[in-house]
């Protein structure tokens, strides 16, 4: 089952793809934003949160239309 996660300007979920070297990129066809995530604590991160949405309402506020803030450091 491929990971998703909202994109963090409009909302869409988004499917967390691979590069040629593994690395994970997210890329939103709405909005034109493109995030790769290069360093092995920032994949872990990611996948954490992927895997449990439930934790995304936790660490960040909503704020409409898909936009958000993170509300922990």
């Amino acid at each position: 089952m491929a990971l998703k996660i909202p994109c963090f300007l409009c909302g869409d979920l988004l499917t967390i793809k691979l590069t040629k070297k593994d690395k994970p990129v997210i890329t939103c066809n709405s909005c034109g934003v493109q995030s790769f995530v290069r360093y092995p604590r920032g994949i872990e991160r990611l996948h954490a949160l992927a895997e449990n949405r439930a934790s995304l309402k936790e660490r960040f506020r909503w704020l409409g239309y898909g936009r958000c803030i993170c509300i922990d450091s």
